[in-house]
């Protein structure tokens, strides 16, 4: 296969590593210090064998740092992941739940319109609310001072 075909084909694998990654508060879990994913995993909630899987993975495409079986996160991680940052990526959130709608791409150009996504309704809604909302701080936070410097007021 073309190796541009390719790419794009698969880039898609790392976008969900680091959307899952992101979902669980992997970064923030690890914050500062080294852990053992097992050390994680109990933290999460998850499954100690599928979160080191997860974490190796990270460590592949380097958003985290493994050292004598302990991980760390990168300055890219601490600065951008982790949740008590300033520069919290919080519209990661939203791009996680878009992940979901686009992921019936296929059904809703058969069908020829939007496809409903199973599950809790409320849950789903209150989700896709609160990331939304995180997505749009997180851009008007940065773009705000921008618009009021054209502002004529």
């Amino acid at each position: 296969m073309n190796n541009r075909l390719s790419n794009i084909a698969l880039s898609f694998q790392e976008s969900r590593i680091l959307l899952t990654a992101f979902e669980l508060g992997l970064f923030t879990a690890i914050g500062e210090r080294s852990r053992t994913s097992a050390d994680v995993a109990r933290d999460l909630g998850t499954d100690a064998r599928a979160t080191d899987r997860l974490m190796d993975a990270l460590c592949a495409f380097g958003m985290l740092r493994k050292k004598k079986n302990k991980f760390s996160n990168t300055q890219q991680g601490l600065k951008y992941l982790v949740k008590s940052s300033k520069e919290y990526l919080s519209l990661l959130l939203h791009t996680s739940d878009m992940w979901k709608t686009w992921s019936n791409l296929t059904d809703a150009v058969k069908k020829g319109g939007a496809v409903a996504i199973s599950g809790n309704v409320d849950e789903r809604v209150n989700q896709w609310v609160e990331s939304f909302i995180a997505a749009m701080h997180y851009r008007a936070v940065r773009y705000a001072p921008q618009v009021v410097k054209l502002l004529d007021i």
